[in-house]
């Protein structure tokens, strides 16, 4: 709401048709109506540091941090002296994965507030995408030891010390934040992804519940508790749970883009691939149940080539969509689809070796169908399967794969 202090402190610099303009589009801000506020801010004559502040935040709000980084900037350009532009457009160019022009325009604001936590904070935040962990932890401990009962401070250095594997720290760290605010539901989801990981799967299930209980629209912990099951095998209740994650992505009218939000039990930080993954594993729960039942061919199927499809649409990048794709295309006869898929799997994703194995195997299985292999044919699909094992030494179906190809290798010169 705006407060007789705010118009009391000489906010704009104009004629009385501006002021009135720019706390209306305040007032408009504050109430979530940004096409509305944008409007009326948009009929100011004369701009002041203020009413580009408020536009800029307002882009911001809209995940336009292209625009936003502009007029943060024509901010600074009225009044360089007052801190808040600067440190929401190092904000800004960290939504744009710019970390280190966020850095640098952290650094700048500790420079003149030497005590600024959000600073401080959100330099941390930077570090960590950065994957620079152990100046990440500086910041917050330093912070911490200033605010010693900032829980959002304390959530990201446990996520800080997950990362350095120091769990015991990083579970110390979220039981305090659970004590001082016992309703913090991303708390308990950060929780229960560490107790997955050290593979305490009761403790770690108790917690996503309890996240779910808390914020039932928090998709994450549907996405993990789905995971979970998968790791359990109990594949009908991980659907269940990816059905729910998927639902609450569709109807997110804003979708949180801070990692401390977002962090996942085995996911990714990037936020296609945040969106991707739920996609891609409800589609293996989905093959998996058709394989289960023998119903290769029914509408699970189906479902799942739909998903892989959608995982793929939101990140090209993932390959086990391709691959997994692949192979249900190629169980319908679909050779070309499935090799394409294959051969996308391997373009988009070289350092994943199902692509490669996938496609070495390929060969295998048209030998046994009775198509007719060349001795070229058996040493590409050597090569493949000796890349996919320099890319993943521990699965042992590759090795039974390679041993297969260079038996047919003997056949075939023969």
């Amino acid at each position: 709401a705006v407060t007789p202090m705010d118009i009391t402190r000489g906010a704009l610099q104009g004629d009385i048709d501006d002021i009135v303009y720019y706390f209306c589009g305040l007032s408009e801000f504050h109430s979530y109506d940004f096409q509305r506020s944008l409007s009326l801010l948009e009929k100011i004559n004369t701009h002041s540091y203020d009413s580009y502040f408020l536009i800029a935040n307002i882009y911001s709000f809209k995940s336009d941090f292209d625009t936003a980084v502009n007029y943060y900037e024509a901010a600074i350009s009225m009044e360089n002296q007052r801190l808040g532009a600067y440190n929401n457009l190092g904000g800004a160019y960290h939504s744009l994965g710019l970390n280190e022009e966020a850095i640098e325009t952290y650094n700048y604001v500790i420079e003149r507030e030497p005590k600024s936590y959000e600073s401080f904070f959100n330099r941390a935040s930077a570090y960590f995408d950065m994957e620079m962990n152990t100046e990440a932890l500086k910041d917050l401990d330093f912070i911490i030891e200033l605010h010693p009962d900032l829980y959002n401070g304390l959530l990201l250095r446990a996520i800080v010390k997950r990362e350095l594997n120091r769990y015991e720290e990083a579970l110390a760290d979220l039981n305090l934040v659970i004590k001082l605010n016992p309703t913090f539901s991303v708390a308990y989801n950060t929780r229960g992804t560490i107790y997955a990981e050290l593979d305490s799967l009761m403790k770690a299930k108790k917690d996503f519940l309890k996240c779910i209980e808390l914020s039932p629209n928090l998709k994450y912990s549907y996405y993990n508790l789905g995971r979970l099951y998968m790791d359990q095998n109990k594949l009908h209740e991980a659907k269940v749970q990816f059905d729910l994650c998927i639902k609450y992505y569709t109807h997110d009218r804003y979708f949180w883009t801070d990692d401390v939000n977002i962090y996942s039990y085995g996911s990714s930080k990037d936020i296609n691939t945040q969106k991707a993954l739920p996609h891609l594993f409800r589609g293996i729960v989905c093959h998996d149940i058709a394989k289960r039942t023998w119903d290769v061919h029914g509408e699970l199927v189906d479902s799942a080539i739909i998903d892989f499809g959608k995982a793929i649409e939101l990140d090209s990048t993932i390959a086990l969509a391709y691959c997994r794709r692949g192979r249900l295309y190629i169980s319908r006869s679909k050779m070309g689809l499935g090799i394409l898929d294959y051969n996308r799997a391997i373009q988009f994703s070289p350092n994943n070796g199902c692509g490669y194995k996938n496609r070495a195997e390929l060969i295998l299985n048209f030998y046994r169908a009775g198509i007719r292999i060349s001795k070229q044919d058996v040493e590409a699909a050597i090569k493949d399967i000796n890349t996919a094992i320099r890319l993943n030494s521990s699965d042992e179906e590759s090795y039974t794969i390679r041993g297969s190809l260079h038996n047919l290798l003997t056949t075939v010169s023969n």
